[in-house]
């Protein structure tokens, strides 16, 4: 019966995982292990021998849910704009709005945790609480690699009023979270536009490709992370180890060197970009103006959502439109709309060639070329409808 129960898990899910954490937090056995393989993908590893067969796992799941695609026809509005406060957006991405909404909702004593991004000492990224308006700049920004979002999802019981910021997926399993074990806390909830994952693997080759040993310099070091940091975007990745202090590279750079090569299959299968089934709000860089500035396109989901958006005195905003929207996302919006199975081969295929090719200067000059023909590809379909 446990060895069905293991190919249930592999068969339904397999490299469609997304890493969420969610399933890891709230087994009961504590058998789940999730792991990146090479740069193919994320898998959910179950222990047999501590398995008992409950099948919450795959109840809390999301990958059922992200394949569908969005419907942006219900969104109560969209805006454009950046923080008014100069030290949130040098330290956030998005024109600092996420960070905007927190402070403001701990100042209003609307919310007494907030669930995002941290950080540890090699540089796994996973969700936990704050519970102040002090903490909010030190987990500002963005990481660009794989995230255990609700890793510790199951805190939430600790707190009267929570805040959730996640990607799309991240939103989903929340959700799923939300109805299995009818949580009521939950204040409102923040997306982050996403178009593709990024798998760590991917900074480990970027770091190697630097002249930065992970393995020396890095691993089990690390003491200040920081993603798209400064005034302009997209900004700069910084890290400080114990061994080594001011790494610093261009966040467009790691971009350049990583995108689709490390790209999770699961991702491939997500049609989610906004997230705003999900979500109440939110929230990208707006790449469809030509810009040096953090300015960020938002949405308000829901009513609530909305609220949000007008009440806060921290944000710079004005009205925008569905088509700017869908403009702010050159790439990712033709990619989650359109039909995936062809792109998703083309995806596949530069993967597996990146895999098992010489990491020498011409082959990568080659695979960087066939990267930025499939791109193209992609961006050509911008002209199409929903």
């Amino acid at each position: 019966m446990k060895n069905n129960m293991q190919n249930n898990v592999f068969e339904k899910v397999k490299y469609n995982c997304i890493g969420c954490g969610l399933c890891e937090s709230i087994c009961p056995k504590n058998c789940i292990n999730i792991k990146e393989k090479s740069n193919i993908g994320i898998l959910p590893y179950v222990d047999d021998k501590k398995c008992v067969n409950c099948g919450l796992c795959l109840e809390v799941c999301p990958v059922n849910l992200i394949g569908k695609k969005e419907e942006l026809n219900n969104i109560k509005g969209i805006f454009i704009g950046k923080s008014k406060n100069e030290q949130i957006i040098k330290n956030s991405s998005s024109g600092g709005i996420v960070s905007s909404i927190i402070i403001d909702l701990f100042r209003k004593n609307e919310i007494d945790a907030a669930l995002v991004a941290f950080y540890d000492r090699s540089l796994n990224i996973y969700g936990d609480f704050i519970t102040s308006e002090e903490e909010v700049l030190k987990h500002s920004g963005s990481f660009y690699h794989t995230s255990k979002m609700l890793k510790n999802i199951t805190k939430i019981k600790n707190y009267k009023s929570v805040l959730f910021v996640g990607l799309p997926c991240q939103n989903a399993a929340f959700v799923k979270f939300k109805e299995k074990f009818n949580i009521q806390n939950d204040y409102a909830r923040i997306s982050l536009f996403c178009t593709i994952g990024r798998m760590k693997n991917g900074i480990y080759k970027f770091l190697k490709e630097n002249k930065i040993d992970f393995e020396k310099e890095i691993e089990n070091s690390v003491t200040k992370y920081k993603s798209r940091y400064g005034t302009r975007r997209p900004g700069d990745i910084i890290l400080d180890t114990e061994k080594k202090e001011n790494i610093k590279f261009s966040s467009q750079n790691y971009f350049l060197s990583n995108d689709y090569f490390y790209t999770p299959n699961g991702c491939l299968n997500c049609k989610k970009l906004f997230g705003v089934e999900f979500s109440d709000i939110s929230v990208g860089d707006n790449w469809g103006i030509e810009t040096k500035e953090k300015i960020a396109i938002f949405t308000a989901n829901t009513e609530k959502g909305l609220e949000l958006i007008k009440n806060n005195n921290l944000i710079h905003l004005n009205k925008s439109n569905i088509e700017a929207l869908k403009k702010s996302q050159p790439l990712g919006y033709p990619l989650k709309y359109k039909d995936r199975n062809l792109i998703n081969k083309k995806i596949k295929f530069l993967k597996f060639i990146y895999r098992i090719s010489p990491k020498n200067r011409i082959t990568k000059k080659v695979l960087y070329k066939l990267r930025s023909s499939i791109l193209k590809g992609i961006t050509r379909r911008q002209n199409g409808t929903i």
